[in-house]
């Protein structure tokens, strides 16, 4: 049995943690296989980067005693133009509308990346993190993230947990993306 603690850490001793299982999870580092039935990580940030990001709002991360288990960035839109491989999906959110509202007129939160160690997938981890996340609520209207996808596995994940899509892009390579937004406020999570 996995007794998990699930907290916003500001231990910047977990930083470099969420690096080293950052890595392990890149799609560049993964076989194709694996790509398909485990999911992966687009984005790979330095240290410096992420604990940038990290001051704002603190990450999320699963602990399983001394191992992390998982973690997921929360990323306040003023640090949109510091991830370079974000600034355009942060360029598009400034256009898009839901509920007939332009999201630059609201208060969001992106899930900059959520993952999960491969000895925890299958516990209902990634919810229990966005579980935490959601405490943020009082602060942010909506979760908004991307998923790629050829990242089947997470984004039917992000849709168990009550993501809907709200836009699609193809990026520079002609991959698929999916814009997809958590209305906190209409959809409610428990553990």
């Amino acid at each position: 049995m996995i007794d998990l603690s699930i907290q916003f850490s500001t231990d910047k001793n977990n930083l470099q943690r969420i690096l080293d299982l950052q890595r392990i999870n890149l799609r560049s580092n993964l076989a194709p296989d694996e790509i398909n039935s485990q999911g992966f990580l687009y984005v790979e940030h330095t240290y410096e980067l992420l604990q940038t990001i990290c001051e704002t709002e603190p990450p999320i991360i699963a602990l399983d005693g001394p191992n992390l288990a998982g973690y997921a960035l929360c990323m306040n839109r003023i640090h949109s133009m510091k991830v370079s491989e974000l600034r355009s999906f942060f360029i598009l959110l400034e256009k898009l509308t839901y509920h007939d509202k332009g999201l630059q007129e609201c208060n969001y939160l992106v899930c900059g990346q959520i993952c999960i160690a491969k000895p925890y997938r299958g516990f209902n981890l990634m919810r229990k993190l966005y579980v935490k996340m959601s405490e943020l609520k009082t602060k942010y209207q909506y979760c908004i993230t991307e998923v790629s996808s050829q990242n089947i596995r997470s984004l039917n994940a992000h849709f168990k947990v009550g993501f809907k899509p709200i836009h699609e892009f193809l990026d520079e390579h002609e991959e698929l993306w999916h814009i997809l937004l958590w209305d906190w406020n209409q959809n409610e999570l428990t553990n």
